[in-house]
Parts: C-alpha cells; structure tokens; sequence
C-alpha cells in the first residue's frame, strides 16, 4: 500500500516498556469493532478532544496489532483496565498514528518532503 510508505511508527513507553503504534487496514477495522464507532467519528473524537476513556484504551491497544503479538496487546490492555491513568501515556501517540493512517499518502509525501529541506535531508 502506497500510504505504508510514508506511514512511520509512534513510539510511546508504559511502566518502562518501549511499544510502536501504527495503524493499517485491521488494526482500524477492530478499533471500529472495539469502539461501535465508525472511523470517521473517531476522528471527529480526537479532532474536538471527545473520546471516552474506553475509547482512548482500544486507540492505544488497537495500534499494537501491526508491530506486536496478541499477547502483548492483552497484557497491555489488561494493565490500562487495571490502572486507566496511565491511558495518558500513550493516548497522544495513539492519536498521531491512528491521524497518520488517515492521511493520504500525497500529504504525507509532502509533509517528508519539507521536513527534508528544513533539516536539509533529501
């Protein structure tokens, strides 16, 4: 998929372990399925800061799913349900990927290709 090409993961840490986000065709496709909510008003949700704090756990749990076994996303889960306030850790970086996967590959393309003449990296 064109998009995949410019998508990159978004690394958040919870309790002192390092896991990548990062959205594709499934991981949106359970997120719709965890939340009874389309995409689409998902991200009209985050946009106008109006997810639930179930909402914010399947955000951060559903990205787990391109980079990690199902037994890392449970256990992850299992400890969000367990202590929710550490939901904040990692809802920013739930939010930038499941926006990244929403983007369309010409704007992520173009975003790279600033951020290459600003730093000077082509």
């Amino acid at each position: 998929m064109l998009q995949d090409l410019f998508n990159q993961p978004v690394e958040i840490e919870i309790l002192g372990n390092k896991y990548e986000l990062e959205y594709d065709h499934s991981a949106l496709i359970k997120l719709e399925h965890k939340t009874g909510k389309g995409i689409f008003a998902l991200m009209d949700n985050i946009i106008n800061t109006e997810l639930s704090l179930e909402e914010c756990k399947h955000l951060v749990t559903c990205a787990l799913l391109k980079h990690n076994d199902l037994q890392v996303v449970q256990k992850l889960e299992s400890i969000l349900e367990q202590k929710p306030h550490l939901i904040v850790q990692g809802i920013v970086g739930g939010s930038v990927a499941f926006l990244q996967a929403m983007t369309t590959p010409e704007s992520l393309k173009e975003i790279q290709n600033q951020e290459a003449e600003y730093t000077g990296k082509k």
